[in-house]
């Protein structure tokens, strides 16, 4: 027997095709959900974020005994302090021995710390730009896999599913004498590239200046500025830098009259830092 279609034959197949397109989108769901579920699997088995976190939390086991923890402020919103968070990208900016370094590497051993203690699942990479000095060798991408070691051949996969967190150190600091322009150039691009095509991933990066910031970070990224010194967190600074007979001497010193020209100048770290030098010469 032959089948007797009623209706409108064009409207019919129409109707088929749109069931084959319907199947075939559910299909292709489905397959992106299982591809998901397996690379959330594939990472949860072959990366030990703890240990990770563990081994470079080692190589700086004295760091925090160095540190003093200062007053930052958010040059978008006036608001202090800076609060060690992971949700948006963020730039430390200032004068050369500012403390933009160290203030970084509090918030890069703070997110190690989270890590090894199984509060959070990230690979923090610490990168320091001005390696980057040839234009032949200059490879953003080759410095991370470095980092990552033997999760090198993760990259793109930790990169997907936001697994690394990037800490860019001294991004005024690449250059060379003929190429320092195409250096940052390429530089730039790379960094733009990589928050272009994994907008969730978190950028931190040390500069002089906004100005430098590549394009993609300029309107993505928390932008913090020291605020300078108070008398008692220079105390404080002699105290973990200084002998204490130096430091009796230092703060006899910011309590007198001959320091006022202090209070016309914003006191950053490496100024203190001539202080201490001054004084050990005299000694």
């Amino acid at each position: 027997h032959r089948y007797k279609f009623t209706g409108n034959h064009i409207d019919l197949m129409n109707a088929v095709k749109s069931l084959f397109i319907l199947y075939i989108h559910q299909c292709i769901i489905n397959a992106d959900l299982i591809n998901r579920k397996h690379e959330i699997e594939l990472i949860e088995n072959k990366i030990n974020f703890i240990k990770y976190a563990e081994d470079h939390l080692a190589a700086f086991s004295d760091f925090n005994n160095k540190f003093l923890q200062l007053e930052w402020k958010n040059i978008k919103t006036g608001e202090p302090p800076f609060s060690y968070t992971f949700d948006s990208c963020v730039k430390f900016i200032g004068e050369a021995g500012m403390g933009k370094t160290t203030q970084m590497r509090k918030m890069y051993l703070h997110l190690l710390e989270q890590v090894a203690a199984g509060e959070v699942r990230l690979l923090p990479v610490w990168i320091k730009l001005s390696d980057l000095s040839e234009i032949e060798t200059l490879s953003l991408k080759d410095k991370i896999l470095e980092a990552l070691d033997k999760y090198s051949q993760y990259y793109s996969l930790l990169l997907k599913n936001n697994t690394i967190a990037l800490f860019l150190d001294g991004y005024n600091e690449v250059l060379t004498k003929d190429l320092q322009d195409a250096i940052k150039r390429t530089l730039s691009k790379a960094i733009d590239e990589l928050h272009k095509n994994y907008p969730d991933l978190l950028i931190v990066m040390t500069d002089r200046t906004t100005k430098s910031t590549p394009p993609c970070l300029t309107k993505n990224v928390q932008i913090y500025t020291f605020t300078g010194m108070t008398p008692d967190e220079m105390s404080s600074y002699f105290a973990l830098k200084a002998t204490p007979e130096q430091k009796a001497k230092l703060d006899a010193y910011l309590s007198s009259a001959d320091s006022a020209w202090l209070k016309t100048i914003t006191i950053i770290p490496e100024k203190l830092n001539s202080l201490i030098e001054l004084l050990n010469k005299e000694d």
